[in-house]
């Protein structure tokens, strides 16, 4: 797993060759993702934690997800 942060120097494009790469999905997902935003308005901090646990496999530390934005690849 590769984590991307805001603050890295490459950080834009790689997270836009990232994005491209992943365009070519034939899933919609809109659904699902419309379910996790509202998820996510509702309780926070706390169901992004549980959905980056969940699909990336990765638990963050409280304090260092609070001050960096990861995007993880």
């Amino acid at each position: 797993m590769q984590l991307l942060q805001t603050t890295d120097k490459n950080f834009y494009s790689r997270f836009k060759a990232l994005v491209s790469d992943r365009r070519e999905a034939t899933v919609d997902v809109s659904e699902t993702v419309r379910a996790i935003l509202a998820d996510v308005k509702v309780r926070g901090d706390a169901t992004v934690k549980e959905y980056t646990s969940r699909f990336d496999n990765f638990n963050p530390q409280y304090e260092a997800f609070k001050r960096n934005l990861y995007v993880t690849i």
